[in-house]
């Protein structure tokens, strides 16, 4: 539904997070925008 949208970007909060990483990564993966995230470290 996002992608249809105008957006220029979004940001990550905490609860993006309420479903585990690996489940957040997956879907912003999908994202079509820019995505605004700060303070988080992630190796893979």
């Amino acid at each position: 539904i996002m992608n249809t949208m105008p957006f220029d970007a979004v940001s990550v909060g905490n609860h993006e997070f309420d479903y585990g990483v690996d489940n957040m990564v997956k879907q912003l993966s999908r994202a079509h925008f820019p995505i605004l995230l700060g303070n988080v470290f992630y190796t893979n």
